[in-house]
């Protein structure tokens, strides 16, 4: 709403109202390999103290997000942080299929210029593949991020047997709204450990919009 408001130069004043409370975290400043390590090291430890299940479930450096319970279940997260969800999911940036829009009162082609206004405001990262081919609007306007050996594997697999027992299988990089420009000082520097914390504020954040 805000970049809506902004890109038609509304002549207006906006008050937002936001949380004005902070994830705190204190990632080493300039992070080397040695230094990544023990900083990792060091927040799964306090992330096995908190006894949480295996594999530990997505943090904001070791802080995990409360979550309402349905039943005996924590499904929905509760979010009261500057930035709300983007602090914690942030990066896949999927846009709805055709077929998804049945029933609606809008169509997938009248919102593909507001798809394409935030891919410009976040910065999209992707590749043309057999996913992109499926989902048939392709934004992206930086690298992809860099799979993993195993993960490169897994789509050739799944993309050489795509009509395999009557299901259509796509297979790709999903377009991310990740900072993956080698001279960018936000740069992703591949060290894997989005689950827990970026240390380079790589994915993109709704707080960086709002500060602006």
């Amino acid at each position: 709403m805000l970049s809506g408001l902004e890109a038609a130069g509304v002549e207006a004043d906006v008050t937002l109202f936001s949380s004005d409370r902070y994830f705190d975290f204190d990632p080493p400043d300039h992070p080397g390999s040695m230094d990544l390590a023990r900083f990792y090291a060091g927040l799964y430890a306090d992330i096995k103290a908190q006894a949480v299940n295996y594999p530990p479930r997505k943090t904001f450096f070791g802080d995990p997000v409360p979550c309402y319970s349905v039943g005996d279940e924590a499904r929905f997260f509760q979010i009261d942080m500057f930035g709300g969800q983007t602090n914690i999911w942030g990066g896949t940036a999927l846009p709805l299929t055709e077929a998804e829009f049945e029933g609606w009162p809008i169509t997938r082609k009248e919102l593909e210029p507001h798809y394409q206004a935030i891919a410009d405001r976040i910065g999209i990262a992707g590749r043309r593949d057999r996913l992109s081919e499926f989902l048939r609007l392709d934004y992206s306007d930086r690298p992809p991020v860099k799979q993993l050996k195993g993960f490169e594997f897994l789509e050739r697999h799944l993309n050489q047997r795509a009509e395999a027992g009557g299901y259509h299988l796509h297979a790709g990089v999903p377009p991310s709204a990740v900072d993956t420009r080698s001279d960018s000082p936000n740069g992703c520097i591949q060290c894997g450990e989005c689950m827990a914390g970026c240390v380079r504020d790589s994915i993109y954040s709704a707080r960086s919009t709002l500060r602006r």
